[in-house]
């Protein structure tokens, strides 16, 4: 085995322990879920709807909850990269909608 794939094991078996940030999860290989603070729960369910558009254009799964304390929590999986694009287009349509 190569130095990279030995590497790659370490790092699959690191993402997959138990100590995760808070607001951070890893589930399979490669698809992480975040838990995004939103202003009300109302905004985090227009936001998770179909309608919004953004779980289909960033390549995501949202949804709605609640988090630590009761706080309304948008939750985003995906891909690190698609979770970045959710991230931009839930930021810009908070944004436009202020």
């Amino acid at each position: 085995m190569s130095g990279m794939a030995g590497l790659g094991m370490n790092l699959a078996g690191a993402l997959s322990g138990a100590r995760s940030a808070p607001g951070l999860s890893v589930g399979d290989l490669g698809t992480l879920t975040l838990q995004l603070a939103m202003p009300n729960e109302e905004m985090a369910h227009l936001l998770s709807s179909n309608s919004s558009g953004i779980a289909r254009r960033a390549g995501v799964k949202l949804s709605s909850a609640r988090g630590a304390g009761g706080l309304p929590v948008l939750k985003v999986s995906g891909t690190a990269v698609a979770n970045s694009v959710a991230c931009y287009l839930i930021q810009d349509r908070l944004f436009m909608m202020n």
